[in-house]
Parts: structure tokens; sequence; C-alpha cells
């Protein structure tokens, strides 16, 4: 567990996007959801489902297209052409183009359902509305977020437990901003008068209480964040919906406070080497999206991903067996009781969670096989 928490210094993340783009600028925060629920930064999620359904929810839908969708698939269902509505079907619950040609290039699929995915990507990539406008599809990137376990504020543990380095960000911008506050600067004459157990932001705020505080007290939740950045806290994580109340850990989603920390691995239906071509001038954009990648090489292409994903699994499979004897026990016997609370679990700590997270590999068949069948290596 110690090698696999050295090895992932870099986040594997998702983002869904209305938007076409090749970099992540900070100058575009708030143009997507808006809301900003969890803090000044960029969103990320840990899950892809998570992803593709902000993708889904924020691009504007196109009745023209959707209706032109129904009547494809009643023409097809009269006919019989299973194969058709099934593709028809992921068409109507928001698959894209690139879905369709990740499909065509899968030599899980035969030849024949690859040759149909790929004739229903340049069906819907055809397709224009009697306005003649194309359908926005949205995008779906994948990134690398230069960040570690203790660089990330926990948005959902008390501020006392998280990492020390944290910790000490949050008195460092205090104190800081003693100079500039005359009613705290009359409280406390120095900053070593300073007491953050007896203010309670250590013994009872959470990492989203203190955020808040900082935030109302420090110029706002844009300046906090630049704030943090600046002592070496490059984002915030929180418990998506999927996992917020589940005792077998957790995924996240992830807020990232500077767009240098990221880095966009692929976007879906076009690899950054096509992106980078496009850039430097040495193939058009039509060229590019006639790009077919090739068929996958197996498992022997990605033989470091799939080490680090099955070295995951191993320690998921002790951490199951551990919490199941221990914290397991209790939170059931308390959710019996009537009891919302519940004992923290070992995926509670900051480096199990990094080392059990796992999601090295590309999502698919090979990926849960993988996943599955290392969890039942552990030696417990």
């Amino acid at each position: 567990m110690g090698i696999l928490s050295q090895v992932a210094k870099r986040i594997k993340a998702y983002h869904g996007s209305p938007h076409d783009f090749d970099k992540f600028s900070s100058e575009n925060i708030g143009t997507g959801e808006g809301a900003q629920a969890y803090g000044h930064g960029l969103y990320f999620a840990e899950r892809e489902g998570t992803a593709q359904s902000y993708r889904d929810a924020l691009t504007p839908r196109d009745f023209d297209y959707e209706e032109h969708l129904m009547e494809q698939y009643k023409a097809a269902e009269s006919m019989q052409d299973y194969n058709r509505m099934d593709m028809l079907e992921r068409a109507m619950q928001h698959d894209t183009p690139a879905d369709f040609r990740d499909i065509a290039s899968d030599v899980d699929y035969d030849d024949d359902y690859r040759q149909l995915a790929n004739d229903m990507a340049d069906e819907m990539e055809g397709f224009v509305n009697p306005r003649g406008n194309p359908v926005n599809f949205g995008r779906m990137y994948e990134v690398d977020i230069s960040a570690s376990a203790d660089e990330l504020l926990d948005y959902d543990v008390p501020l006392k437990d998280q990492p020390e380095k944290i910790q000490n960000a949050f008195k460092d911008i205090w104190r800081d901003g003693l100079a500039d506050d005359p009613i705290l600067k009359e409280i406390y004459k120095t900053a070593d008068d300073v007491d953050f157990n007896t203010m309670g932001l250590f013994d009872q705020s959470q990492g989203s209480q203190a955020y808040k505080e900082f935030s109302n007290k420090l110029g706002g939740e844009a300046a906090l964040s630049k704030l943090l950045n600046d002592k070496g806290i490059k984002g915030i994580k929180y418990a998506d919906a999927q996992t917020r109340f589940s005792p077998k850990g957790r995924t996240n989603n992830y807020v990232i406070f500077d767009d240098k920390t990221v880095e966009i691995a692929r976007k879906y239906g076009v690899s950054m080497p096509v992106a980078g071509a496009i850039l430097a001038g040495t193939m058009t954009p039509e060229q590019a999206q006639a790009f077919v990648p090739q068929a996958k090489d197996g498992l022997l292409k990605d033989t470091g991903d799939v080490l680090l994903e099955t070295m995951a699994g191993v320690n998921r499979g002790v951490m199951d067996a551990l919490n199941f004897v221990t914290t397991d026990q209790v939170n059931a016997v308390s959710q019996l009781m009537g009891s919302d609370k519940r004992v923290p679990t070992l995926y509670d700590v900051p480096l199990i969670e990094e080392a059990t997270s796992g999601n090295f590999m590309d999502k698919g068949a090979l990926r849960q096989a993988v996943r599955q069948g290392s969890e039942f290596l552990s030696p417990i």
C-alpha cells in the first residue's frame, strides 16, 4: 500500500461540459454549473458517470434531434432491426458520437456491430436541425490532477483531523489576516494570542465550515481559494452523491483552485496527439473528425496501469475484510437502532482512500475483471 501511495501522486478524474476546448482555464470558473456550491475552483469527478451526468445536464437539448431519433427508432422497430434499435436507444440516453467511435474501435464487439456503431456516429455528426445547426453533444474529458491527499481540503472531515499541512495553511492565513482586520486585531493583540481551539475552528468545524467561515472573513471564496493555493493547498475534495452515506468507502468530486494543476489526458473522441496536431496545423479538424483509433492491443499494452489497478484491488480486499470485522458491525448495529451516526471506517483515512481507489485502467469489462479478481488476492 505504501508503494502505491508513492506512485499515485496524480489523481485521475473526469469533467463533463457543453464546451469544446483543449485546456482548462481558471478564467472560466463559474461558466459551467454556476453554483460553485463546494468552493471556488474548477470541478472534476472521480466517477466517470458523475461527469457524464453534468455534461448531459448542462448541454442544451436539441428537440429536433431528439424527435429525429424517435422517428428512426420507430422505423427500426417496425423492421425488427434490433441492433439499430439498441444504437438508437443509446443515442436517446445521451450517448455521443465519441461513445459510438469507442464501440467501433473495441474488438470485444463483432465486426458488424462495430461497423453499425461507426455508421451511427457518422449519422449523428451529419445531422443538422432546420436552422442548419449541428447538434452540440457536449464533451467529456479525462484529466490528470497534480495533487496528493495532503494537498486537498476534505470538505467532510473536521479541520482538526485533516493533514498538518492543511491545518497550518489555515492558521497562517488567519494570522496574516489579522493585520487587515481592525476588530480581530483588537481582540488578538499579536498572532501568538490566536487560540484556534477556543475559537472552535479546530474542535468543531468541518472542512466545509472552516472554508465558509474563512471566506466570509477574508474576502470571499475566490480570495480564500487563492490564499490556500499560495500555501500549497491545491483544492477541495468532497464525497459525491453516490457514496456520501455509503459505509463501503466513497468516491470524490474535486474543486481545483489553479488550472496549472490540471492536464487533459484524453478528450473523448479525439486523442490528445490528434488535438496537438490540429493546434500545430499538421492536421485539419476534418481529418481529425474522420480519425478512428486503432483496435486496442489488449492487456499487455497497459501493463503498468493493470499492475496499479491490481494493487488497488488487493488493498480494497484487505480494507473490506478489516472493516467487516470492526467498524461495519458497529455501524450496522447503530443503523438498526435508528441512529444516523456512523463510526469512521478505514476508507475515511486519506492515504488508504488514495491507495484503494484505483481507476488506473480505462472503464470497461477488462478493468472490471481486474478490479474484482484482484480483490480476492488479498492475504486476509
